[in-house]
């Protein structure tokens, strides 16, 4: 049963055979104690598994805890001990998402700390769920702004993880009509509207930081493109810059609209926003 899975088995038994305490012990007992029994030594061998399972437990829930704080990807490749928890980058192709509130500041300042708290923790939730489901690594939340990309740790090759970005993308737009509605309904007249930008570019993508403090993220002028992608959006929209746009344009429509210059890039930018990605019915599956 669950409530006990993770209870220490001591086998306490006369059969004293190597084979039989083997045996035993590959079946998943933590100690194998024959007759003719010591009960001080067996109760002190009692207490020290105890003690390890409690501290097994302990830092089962410290590791659940910390996973909180860490995209999925990244803390599997830690726990795993693929990944060096080390300061340093590689350079990567990815596709970069970046989306925030449209008007943020004019729509929560009449708002109190607690509904401005529930909205932004459901937002963040919801669209971090959709995120895992599609495999982005999620890099961090600042203020009411998302940033994910595709193509790291692992990677789908370069088109594939546009196209996963722009799905994504999609799914959460469409997640958002669901929940202004929704909010609408609770009594919130000015609910949240998302926008959205995607870039594909070459990015530094690793631990930054100091040898006390770092984080798993990215950096680079296509990771500016991709936040200018997004102010240029308009709310409830999605602006894909050119080379994502031609990766995934075999799935989704879009039109041109007036480039956009990004600090780092010299030359202006060709964008387009796509377009009839909401005419499919919203998913309603969860509970606000």
């Amino acid at each position: 049963a669950e409530r006990t899975r993770e209870v220490p088995v001591i086998f306490v038994t006369a059969m004293s055979a190597a084979e039989d305490e083997q045996r035993g012990l590959a079946l998943g007992a933590v100690d194998y104690i024959t007759k003719p029994i010591n009960p001080p030594v067996a109760l002190a061998r009692v207490r020290a598994h105890v003690a390890l399972s409690e501290r097994a437990a302990m830092l089962r829930s410290l590791s659940e805890k910390l996973s909180r704080y860490l995209s999925p990807q990244v803390y599997k490749q830690i726990f795993e001990g693929t990944q060096d928890t080390k300061i340093q980058a590689k350079r990567k192709k990815l596709t970069i998402y970046f989306s925030d509130i449209k008007d943020f500041t004019a729509t929560t300042e009449d708002m109190e700390p607690e509904d401005l708290t529930y909205l932004l923790n459901k937002y963040f939730s919801e669209m971090s769920k959709i995120a895992i489901e599609h495999g982005a690594t999620i890099d961090k939340f600042v203020g009411d702004a998302m940033l994910c990309f595709f193509g790291d740790p692992q990677t789908r090759g370069v088109r594939e993880d546009a196209l996963q970005c722009v799905r994504m993308a999609v799914a959460m737009q469409r997640r958002m009509a669901d929940l202004q509605a929704l909010w609408r309904e609770k009594g919130y007249d000015k609910p949240f509207r998302m926008r959205a930008g995607i870039n594909t570019g070459y990015c530094n993508v690793g631990n930054f930081g100091s040898d006390v403090r770092m984080d798993y993220t990215i950096i680079g002028a296509e990771v500016n493109l991709a936040a200018r992608l997004e102010q240029n959006a308009d709310a409830d929209g999605i602006m894909l810059a050119y080379e994502s746009w031609a990766l995934v344009q075999d799935e989704f429509q879009a039109e041109e609209s007036a480039p956009v210059k990004a600090r780092g890039i010299a030359s202006e930018i060709p964008c387009f926003a796509l377009k009839n990605f909401l005419a499919a019915e919203a998913q309603r599956n969860f509970v606000v």
